[in-house]
Order: structure tokens, then C-alpha cells, then sequence
């Protein structure tokens, strides 16, 4: 959700901040006894209010590795961020691996850099079922996502490169991913991460005072067409007294007129005339009509 929200402007300091919760959550796991996450992907990486990223959906394989009939789009679309090894493999019988959990992490450190949907090529429109099959071919050099970062980063696009590996052996542990991820941010300090949070949120308030306004304006002018549509079907006063909830008091004139009209061969006119012709007439007529009484006191 956050990636995906342009209104969030994530610059790299908080994008580093945000990659290397996920790096520690994983060496976590990995030095405990659960020993891998199995299903790691950008869904179950939650963000709480502090803006601290944390791992869900690990541990408890009997209950993620159910058998898998289905062969629908959302099936394969979990599926993206799975390691080719694990791909080729019975699921059932290897649930996930430590390289697997880099490889994922390969995947989601693109989504993060590039902002763009989980394993976006650039120029290319497949259906996760064909990202799946090409990935597992083996076709060569093997089919991964785009890289296209700035110069600047390069070193994020070699150690995305480095983490989708296709041979699991190349891949880095995440203490030495922690140490890469150390020296690309070395420049930064802990005080400019606050200043960028602070940042963040006062750019958010500023959003959304600037959305209350904006809903106010065309509340605003909802009200004045309203009122304006009103007061041509009402007399000024008694609208006014409606409009506070006041009871209308009916009100005596010592002199009224009463004005009847009649357009002459109306029937035969409408028979000859399409809907909107006889739409655009009468609109034409008494717009005329209400042009000559605005010129005196008078209501309509």
C-alpha cells in the first residue's frame, strides 16, 4: 500500500530504513529455530504506526502448505516472489529454504527501489502464470525483473542481482546483506532519518488540510446551485424561512396577477418534432420569459 501510494513521497534514506527492517527481521528468523520464512513477500511485510516495518505469515508449514489444485491467476501471482529452485520443486516436500528467503528478498527490494508492481519488466506484459514458466525454464541469462536505477545506485541493482541469483550458492546471507546495506547508507545519520520522518508527516497534514479544503470549496458551490435552484422555484422569503426550518406563514397581497400562456398548436407542434426539439423550445421560450421579469419586482 505504501509503495504504491504516489501521494507518499519515499526518498532513499527511508527506503534504506524500510529495507533494513526486513533484513533484521530475517536474520532473526533465520538464528532461530524456525530457521527460514518460506513465504516471504511485499504482502506480509506490515508497516506500523512508527513507520517500523515488521515479517508476518512465517513458521507453521502444515497449516501454509495445502495441496494445490487450482491453477487460477491468483495461485501463480503468489508466486512470484518464490525462488526457481523451489519453483521446479514439490512444494510439500520443500517449503522454503534460507536462499530461498534471499531470493524473495531480491524481488522485494525491486518492488521497493522501483516503486512498480511485483516483478516489473520494463516493456514486457505477462500473466504471473508466464513470469512463472519462463523463470523456471531456464532459459539464459535467466528471466528477472528490470533493474533500470539511476548511476547512483548501482550498488543497490548489483546486490538485487546478487540475491536473484540462479544458483543459490551465489546468493548472500542477510548478515552480509546487512553489511552491504551498512556501507551503501554510511553517509546518513540517525538524526536525518528523524528529520525525514518529521518531514513525512508534515508533508501529510499539509495533504490533508489541503484535501479539506478542497472538499470544502465544492461543498461550497454544491450549496450555492442548490440555493440559486431554489430561489428560482421559490419566492426569496419563503425559501429563506424553509431554509432555517421555520413553518412558511402564508403572506396576503392587495393586488396579484395571474398570468395564463398558451403556446398556440402545441399538440401539432410536438407530434412533428423530436423530444429534444420540444425540449430546446420550451427552454427557448420561458428563458425568454424570465429574462423580462427580471426587470421587475415581480415572481414567477
Amino acid at each position: 500500500d505504501i509503495l504504491e501510494n504516489d501521494s507518499i513521497t519515499l526518498d532513499w534514506m527511508f527506503r534504506y530504513s524500510l529495507t533494513n527492517d526486513i533484513v533484521k527481521g530475517m536474520l532473526f528468523l533465520h538464528h532461530s529455530a524456525i530457521a527460514y520464512h518460506g513465504n516471504l513477500k511485499s504482502s506480509n511485510c506490515v508497516v506500523d504506526s512508527r513507520f517500523v516495518l515488521k515479517i508476518t505469515d512465517y513458521g507453521l508449514e502444515s497449516f501454509h502448505q495445502a495441496p494445490e489444485t487450482d491453477d487460477s491467476h491468483a495461485l501463480f501471482a503468489k508466486k512470484l516472489w518464490t525462488a526457481p529452485e523451489l519453483l521446479r520443486l514439490d512444494t510439500s516436500a520443500c517449503p522454503g529454504t534460507q536462499k530461498g528467503d534471499v531470493y524473495s528478498f531480491g524481488i522485494i527490494l525491486q518492488e521497493i527501489a522501483l516503486r512498480s508492481s511485483v516483478f516489473y519488466v520494463e516493456g514486457v506484459d505477462l500473466s504471473p502464470k508466464e513470469i512463472i514458466k519462463r523463470v523456471t525454464s531456464g532459459e539464459q541469462p535467466p528471466f528477472r525483473p528490470s533493474t533500470n536505477l539511476p548511476s547512483n545506485l548501482e550498488e543497490v541493482v548489483h546486490l538485487m542481482q546478487r540475491c536473484w541469483a540462479e544458483d543459490p550458492q551465489e546468493r548472500p546471507d542477510f548478515q552480509h546483506i546487512k553489511g552491504m546495506l551498512r556501507k551503501f547508507n554510511s553517509r546518513e545519520s540517525n538524526c536525518n532519518l528523524l528529520d525525514t520522518l518529521l518531514s513525512r508527516m508534515e508533508q501529510y497534514a499539509n495533504n490533508l488540510e489541503e484535501l479539506v479544503e478542497e472538499r470544502t470549496q465544492a461543498y461550497l458551490e454544491e450549496k450555492r446551485k442548490a440555493e440559486a435552484l431554489l430561489y428560482q422555484i421559490l419566492p426569496h422569503s419563503v425559501a429563506e424561512q424553509l431554509k432555517r426550518g421555520e413553518t412558511v406563514q402564508a403572506e396576503a397581497f392587495d393586488s396579484v396577477t395571474i398570468y395564463f400562456s398558451d403556446i398556440i398548436g402545441f399538440t401539432a407542434l410536438s407530434a412533428e418534432s423530436t423530444p429534444m426539439q420540444v425540449v430546446a423550445l420550451l427552454n427557448d421560450l420561458y428563458t425568454c420569459f424570465d429574462a423580462i421579469i427580471d426587470n421587475f419586482d415581480v415572481y414567477k
